[in-house]
């Protein structure tokens, strides 16, 4: 999973792969599979998320989406995170970090 993601898996968020714990998509308390195909990388901020807002994920082509709820997005536009997309990248270029959210 650190191979694959990067760090957290979660959209926007930039958290390292030594800050994240692993998530089974389909839950592990529902019989889901421990397995890199049924997991995921999220900081402990994006785990509890996805778990208290009923989140979706579902993964295409060995990447993570996640599926927002309705009062987030009504039309649930499935969202991925581009951070840690190596896939795209150049030798000596790195994606601009993202802003954090405020706390206040």
């Amino acid at each position: 999973m650190i191979a694959r993601d990067g760090g957290c898996a979660f959209p926007g968020c930039y958290m390292p792969a030594a800050w994240c714990e692993a998530h089974h998509i389909d839950y592990w308390s529902k019989n889901g599979a421990t397995s890199t195909d049924n997991g995921l990388l999220a900081c402990s901020f994006h785990h509890h998320l996805i778990h208290k807002e009923k989140w979706r994920i579902h993964v295409e082509n060995g990447v993570p989406w996640f599926i927002p709820p309705q009062y987030v997005d009504p039309y649930q536009k499935p969202l991925r995170n581009h951070y840690f997309d190596r896939r795209h990248h150049t030798h000596g270029h790195h994606q601009p970090r993202l802003p954090l959210p405020a706390t206040g």
